[in-house]
C-alpha cells in the first residue's frame, strides 16, 4: 500500500515510460550508500525469475565466515509500485547489526488504466518466496545461517513478510522462480502495518479498496477465494514463527484493526504475535515514532535470530570448503561417493547398514571429541549439532549424526524413510543390540539435529528450517565405551540411483545445561 495513493485516480498515458525508468531513476534517489571495510555490498543478483522477468536483489553483509542471521526487506507500495533501492541504506545498517541483509524486487501489478493487473496475486508472494529459497541456496557463499532468516517491511512489504512467515508449502504460493527444494518460511517477521485481512479491508478502507481489487482481480463477490489465499490471517497456527506488528492508530489505509485483527487470530491459534500501536501516527511512521519501532524492530529480532543455544562457547565448528580439515577420518571410504560443494558435505547414500550386527556401511566420517573426557558434572553438556538434507526413497534409508564409540557402540539421530513417511529415529546400540529411543514424523526440507550429552544421558533433539524452536526426540543412558567421536553417517540407499546427501553447520559445543 502507498499513502500517497489517491484512490480513484488514473494513470497517464505515460505510465508504462515511467515504470520502464523507475531502476534509472532509483538510482538517482537512492544510491547505495558508502559501506565501512568490515560490510561488503553487492548489487543487482539475480536470485530467481518471476515468468520471463529476472528477479534481483541487493545484499550487504558483515566481513567474516559467520554463519549469520539474515534479513529480507521488502518495499511497500500497494504492490504496484516502490522500488527496492529505497532499502540500501537499510541493509548496510542491518549488516553493521551483524545481519546478512538483502532488499528484493518483485514483480509489480501494473495494472492498466482500468485496474487490470497484469500480474495480480499470487505473483508478489511467489517472487518473495523465491528470494528466500535462493537465500538459502547461497548460504554458504554469503555466509548465512538458513535456520536464522527473518522478513520486513512496510504496507505491502509487511504483507509479503507475513505470507513469508506464516505459509508454507501447503498453501501452493511457492511459485516456480527457482530452488523449488528449499524452503521459503523465515523465523521471524517484523511488520509495519501491513494488510492481514483481504476481506475486512475491502470493506472497511475506502483508499485500499480500488488497490485490493486490482491485486486480487476483482471485487470479494468476485474473487473470495483469492481474497481468503491472500490474507495472512488465513494461515494462522501455531507452528508460525514470532511475529511483531508495528501500527499507526491513526491509520485510514490500512486501518489498525488489521493488526488487532492478526494479533487475536495468531494467540488464539497459540503463536507468539506482539503488537504495538502508536499513537499519533497514519501509514507511516515519523520522528519519535519511526525511531521507536526501529529499535523495537533491532530488540525483536536480535532476539528470535542471534539468541545463542549454548553459553559455554563452540569447541569445533566444521568448514566444509576446499578439503577436510585435520582431524577427520574415514571408515570404509569410497572416494567416488564423497565430495565438498558449495559450503557443504556431500555424501553419497549406498547400500549397506549400521544397525545391529550387519556395520558394513560405506563413508563414515569420524572425528574424535575436542574433550574426549565426558564430563562427570551433569550440570555440564558437550552437544553435537548438524543440518542435514535428504530427499530418501527406500526404506529405511537415512542420514544423520551419531555419538559413536564403535560399530557396535552408539546413538544415533537421523531423517530415516520408515513405511514412506519420513521420520526423525533416534537409536541406541550396546554390543549390536539395538533399541529405537523415538519415531517422530518429520516434513521434508533440511532438519537441524542436535545430540547433547550430560553425565551419562544423551538427549536428541531437531527443528526445521520453519520453526526455530527445538523439538525433543528422546533420552537415553549412553553406551558403553571409551574415546566418543563425532559420526556422520548415511546408508541404505539405492544401488541404481545417486542419492546424496547434504550435511552442513557441524559444530561441537560445550555450554552449561
Amino acid at each position: 500500500m502507498n499513502a500517497a495513493t489517491q484512490p480513484g485516480s488514473s494513470r497517464p498515458a505515460k505510465w508504462r515510460l515511467l515504470m520502464a525508468t523507475t531502476c534509472i531513476a532509483a538510482a538517482v534517489l537512492w544510491p547505495f550508500p558508502p559501506v565501512d571495510a568490515e560490510i561488503i555490498a553487492e548489487e543487482n543478483l539475480t536470485y530467481g525469475k518471476g515468468g520471463d522477468r529476472a528477479l534481483k536483489l541487493d545484499l550487504a553483509r558483515p566481513e567474516g565466515d559467520g554463519p549469520f542471521p539474515a534479513l529480507v526487506f521488502i518495499h511497500g507500495g500497494g504492490w504496484r509500485s516502490g522500488n527496492r533501492a529505497g532499502s540500501r541504506q537499510e541493509i548496510v545498517e542491518a549488516a553493521k547489526r551483524g545481519y546478512v541483509a538483502v532488499t528484493v524486487s518483485y514483480r509489480l501489478t501494473e495494472a492498466d488504466d482500468r485496474g487490470k493487473a497484469k500480474h495480480p496475486f499470487p505473483a508478489q508472494v511467489n517472487d518473495v518466496k523465491c528470494a528466500v529459497r535462493w537465500l538459502r541456496a547461497n548460504a554458504a557463499r554469503y555466509r548465512v545461517d538458513p535456520q536464522r532468516i527473518g522478513a520486513t517491511g512496510g504496507s505491502a512489504g509487511g504483507h509479503l513478510s507475513l505470507m513469508l512467515g506464516l505459509t508454507d508449502a501447503a498453501a501452493k504460493l511457492e511459485g516456480s522462480g527457482g530452488h523449488a527444494d528449499r524452503s521459503s518460511r523465515v523465523q521471524a517477521v517484523v511488520n509495519y502495518f501491513g494488510p492481514t485481512d483481504m476481506l475486512e479491508l475491502h470493506r472497511t478502507s475506502v483508499g485500499a479498496k480500488p488497490i485490493v481489487a486490482s491485486f486480487l482481480g476483482g471485487t470479494p463477490q468476485q474473487a473470495r477465494e483469492r481474497y481468503l489465499a491472500a490474507s495472512p490471517t488465513t494461515y494462522a497456527s501455531k507452528d508460525d514463527p514470532p511475529v511483531l506488528s508495528l501500527h499507526g492508530a491513526d491509520d485510514r489505509l490500512v486501518p489498525p484493526d488489521q493488526a488487532r485483527l492478526l494479533d487475536k487470530k495468531m494467540k488464539a491459534a497459540g503463536a507468539s504475535h506482539t503488537l504495538v500501536i502508536l499513537d499519533g501516527q497514519g501509514h507511516g511512521f515519523r520522528g519519535e515514532a519511526a525511531a521507536k519501532a526501529k529499535a523495537a524492530k533491532y530488540e525483536f529480532f536480535d532476539k528470535h535470530l542471534k539468541q545463542k543455544d549454548h553459553a559455554g562457547g563452540v569447541l569445533f565448528e566444521a568448514k566444509f570448503s576446499g578439503k577436510l580439515a585435520d582431524g577427520w577420518s574415514w571408515i570404509r571410504q569410497d572416494a567416488d561417493a564423497w565430495r565438498l560443494r558449495g559450503g557443504a558435505l556431500e555424501i553419497r547414500t549406498q547400500p549397506g547398514n549400521m544397525w545391529g550386527g550387519a556395520n558394513n556401511a560405506k563413508n563414515l566420517l569420524l572425528r574424535p571429541l575436542p574433550e574426549d573426557r565426558l564430563p562427570e558434572d551433569a550440570a555440564k553438556t558437550i552437544a553435537i549439532e548438524v543440518t542435514v538434507a535428504t530427499k530418501p526413497t527406500e526404506l529405511y534409508e537415512q542420514a544423520g549424526i551419531t555419538w559413536y564409540y564403535g560399530d557396535g557402540h552408539m546413538v544415533k539421530l537421523v531423517r530415516e524413510l520408515v513405511r514412506g513417511k519420513l521420520m526423525v529415529v533416534m537409536g541406541r546400540e550396546e554390543a549390536d543390540r539395538t533399541q529405537t529411543v523415538a519415531l517422530i514424523p518429520l516434513e521434508g526440507g533440511s532438519t537441524q539435529l542436535r545430540l547433547s550429552v550430560s553425565g551419562k544421558k544423551i538427549v536428541g533433539q531437531f527443528r526445521s528450517d520453519r520453526n526455530r524452536a527445538w523439538k525433543k526426540a528422546g533420552e537415553c543412558e549412553l553406551p558403553s565405551g571409551s574415546g566418543p567421536k563425532v559420526c556422520l553417517q548415511t546408508y541404505n540407499g539405492p544401488s541404481d540411483a545417486e542419492h546424496w546427501v547434504r550435511f552442513t553447520g557441524l559444530r561441537i559445543l560445550r555450554a552449561a545445561r
